[in-house]
Order: C-alpha cells, then structure tokens, then sequence
C-alpha cells in the first residue's frame, strides 16, 4: 500500500488550490485551517483557509483556475489520532464526519463543475472535536506534517 504522501504526490496537477476546513473552535476540527496557516508564504499552490463556511469561497477558489484540488479537513478513518488518509471524491460520502455547513462532498462536487478540476481529501483523524476543545499534539503534529509535505511537493518561488 502507498504511503499517503506517495498518493498525494502522484495526484497532484498544477495549478493546485488547496483548501482548508474546519471549525477553529472545535477542538481537531481545526486541522484543515491549521494547515493553510502554516502553508502561508511555502508553496506556490493557492491556499484558501475557508473555517466551516467553505461554500463562501467557491468564487475565489474557482477564480484560481486549478487543475487539483486538495480540501483538507479532519475526518474520521478509524485509526488512530493524527493518522493522515487520502481520499478521491468518489470515496467521499455524507458519513464523513464534518461540522460545516455543507458536506466535504457536496462542496467538492460544486467545485468540480464550476472548474473541471481534480478534487481530492486528505483526511486527518481527530482525537477531539468538542466546542472550546484545543487541538490536540497528534493532530497538531500530523498538520505541521502534512503542510511540510505540500510546500515540499510545491514549493514558493525564491
């Protein structure tokens, strides 16, 4: 089996837009966010930090003109804390776990329409998610991982 940083690799088609979910507030549920934030200034990809409103940025991300598109949010694959897993749209379904407005899947969906774009998820199981949590240390490590491994597979421009 490929290791999810060989997935990702494989995946990626310039320009990508990568997109972060996620409720601040809630604890793991903060992982999508964390890793646009710490993407800031290291990769060429557009990087959308959309909190757990992603549909308002449907426009801005369409308007990037991407050819893949990465959503990272945490979600729940049944292992252990911090575990990161990839996902294609098509495995995606209104079971993953989610607190935003409108699915993971539904708002991939509407982005493939609007750009053609390939869409994918990376997945960072959560540990906790409850209202006024803190983000835990697996999951706040798996995130510092995950936004190494993209501004290395895309890195800023000098």
């Amino acid at each position: 089996m490929a290791s999810w940083q060989e997935d990702l690799r494989a995946r990626f088609l310039e320009p990508v837009a990568v997109i972060g979910i996620g409720n601040a507030s809630s604890g793991d549920d903060a992982a999508g966010p964390e890793v646009a934030r710490l993407l800031a200034g290291r990769t060429r990809a557009a990087v959308f930090d959309c909190g757990a409103v992603p549909e308002n940025f449907i426009g801005p991300i369409a308007r990037s003109k991407p050819k893949c598109i990465l959503l990272v949010d945490a979600a729940p694959s049944g292992s252990k804390p911090g575990t990161v897993s990839v996902h294609s749209l098509a495995g995606m379904r209104e079971s993953t776990f989610h607190t935003h407005a409108a699915s993971p899947s539904l708002f991939l969906a509407v982005l493939v329409t609007r750009t053609r774009a390939e869409c994918f998820m990376i997945g960072i199981q959560p540990a906790r998610t409850g209202m006024g949590e803190t983000m835990s240390d697996e999951v706040a490590a798996a995130c510092r991982e995950v936004a190494d491994e993209i501004a290395r597979l895309l890195p800023a421009a000098p």
